[in-house]
């Protein structure tokens, strides 16, 4: 029987299938792995949602690679962007869609007058102080009663005190003060004369102060009903 022996490829033969396949791989490779050219892939190469999150690095994305009106609020999800991601002064009126602010979007009392344009806020508090006396009279300008005022804005103020005497009669002054602005009045004052000295006065505040109602007498006198009132208005024309 005769035998049929199998011949080994020669190492020529080897070396040369070797280079071919390693030829063929380094090809495919090369076209998997090698990066494109800078700049060589824009928006006409990139497949519609190719790009998403977990594929950019974090804060890869700045302001001067997004286009204008590129980012709408249907892309911005609930409650990603808090006050610490908004620059102070970006946030204007034109930004604000009309009714996009809602009163449950905002903070109580976050908002005061001096945040709203003038003529915006309607006559809305009415404040008042009543001091039944008697309050001695001095013979130095004296407050007789004080009203706090809490918050900024326009307004008008009245003053009113009926004043008295058991002794001696004589002249009797009052005046009305909030800020710059004052109204005074003298009256004669006897024991069986009283009189009421009724006083008003407009003031804007521009932060929260206080209206004082003062009085001064020669000789000994008595302030009963002493009562200011306050009414915040939205304008105020102060003239004279």
């Amino acid at each position: 029987m005769s035998r049929v022996f199998a011949r080994l490829p020669s190492p020529a033969l080897v070396v040369a299938c070797l280079a071919l396949l390693l030829a063929l791989g380094g090809i495919g490779g090369a076209a998997v792995t090698q990066a494109p050219p800078k700049n060589s892939v824009g928006t006409a190469q990139l497949k519609s949602n190719a790009v998403t999150t977990p594929k950019l690095k974090n804060n890869a994305v700045a302001a001067a690679k997004i286009a204008s009106n590129a980012v709408v609020a249907a892309k911005i999800a609930s409650n990603a962007v808090g006050s610490a991601k908004i620059a102070a002064g970006a946030v204007t009126a034109d930004k604000v869609a009309t009714d996009a602010v809602t009163t449950e979007k905002v903070q109580d009392g976050s908002i005061t007058a001096a945040d709203l344009a003038p003529g915006v806020v309607p006559p809305s508090a009415a404040l008042g102080r009543f001091v039944n006396g008697p309050v001695a009279v001095p013979s130095a300008q004296t407050a007789v009663a004080t009203l706090a005022i809490p918050d900024p804005g326009n307004y008008v103020i009245w003053g009113k005190a009926y004043l008295t005497t058991s002794l001696l009669a004589g002249t009797a002054t009052c005046r009305l003060e909030a800020g710059s602005n004052f109204d005074e009045s003298l009256t004669y004052v006897a024991a069986d004369e009283p009189a009421t000295l009724s006083l008003m006065v407009l003031n804007n505040f521009t932060a929260a102060g206080n209206v004082n109602l003062s009085c001064s007498a020669p000789t000994q006198k008595q302030a009963n009903f002493i009562k200011i009132t306050a009414l915040r208005v939205a304008n105020l024309t102060n003239s004279g």
